[in-house]
């Protein structure tokens, strides 16, 4: 018998991927065919960064926070985060997490707000590829900070399993960084418009999709993923 449900392809890290599908599952209450096809593995990089007389932390993803947990045991520090996934991320680790329940703008006001003259330098750990400066931002603002790149992105290949559903199958695929839909776009090709709809965290996000028709483009409604949860939701409730 063919397999007539939607598919909701997932090419976050496994883990990720994994943890997203088990609360897509749980919020439309409905049987979908889950397929995970990371098309990025996450390795550390570089040489973790001392944080005596540091202010605080400030992580704008979890792979920063589980890359920095896995070779520090530090945790004195308080851990300002983008937003909700991050923080869990961040608690979980054992750290006393801070989320500006948002995006970088959001994180960036925060930051700003909590910060007061003669306080210690901001720490801020992320990966090779992201998609704004914050350090420029804040150091734009006089606020101090000390970046360090600490993990990168490998580029994994979508499996055969992710290109037969792209070429048979109703499919959803979630995109949550500009990286990702980069790298989505470039090794999916051309995608059928009537079958495939790719729901972006933001518009940022969706930068890369060029050769992709607007109504297949569906836009969280809050850079978050109870945001992109609800957007699938509403999706799939519309198929």
């Amino acid at each position: 018998m063919v397999d007539q449900r939607v598919a909701l392809l997932l090419v976050r890290p496994y883990k990720q991927s994994v943890e997203f599908a088990a609360a897509v599952q749980a919020h439309i209450g409905q049987d979908i065919a889950i397929v995970p096809s990371p098309i990025l593995d996450i390795e550390p990089v570089g040489a973790l960064p001392d944080c005596l007389g540091a202010f605080a932390m400030v992580f704008t993803s979890a792979n920063a926070v589980t890359t920095f947990a896995a070779g520090n045991p530090d945790r004195r520090l308080r851990a300002f985060c983008v937003g909700a996934t991050t923080a869990r991320a961040a608690t979980h680790a054992g750290f006393r997490a801070i989320s500006a329940d948002g995006d970088l703008t959001e994180l960036l006001e925060l930051l700003t707000a909590s910060h007061m003259e003669g306080d210690g330098p901001y720490v801020y750990l992320r990966g090779q590829n992201v998609s704004s400066d914050l350090a420029e931002l804040l150091q734009e603002r006089g606020v101090p900070v000390q970046e360090a790149v600490i993990y990168r992105q490998v580029e994994r290949p979508l499996t055969d399993k992710a290109r037969e559903v792209l070429d048979s199958r109703r499919v959803i695929v979630p995109l949550f960084s500009h990286n990702s839909a980069q790298i989505f776009a470039r090794q999916a090709g051309v995608l059928d418009p009537d079958r495939i709809s790719l729901v972006c965290m933001s518009r940022a996000v969706a930068e890369p999709l060029h050769d992709c028709q607007q109504d297949q483009l569906v836009f969280a409604n809050h850079p978050s993923r109870s945001g992109m949860i609800k957007a699938i939701a509403d999706l799939i409730s519309d198929i």
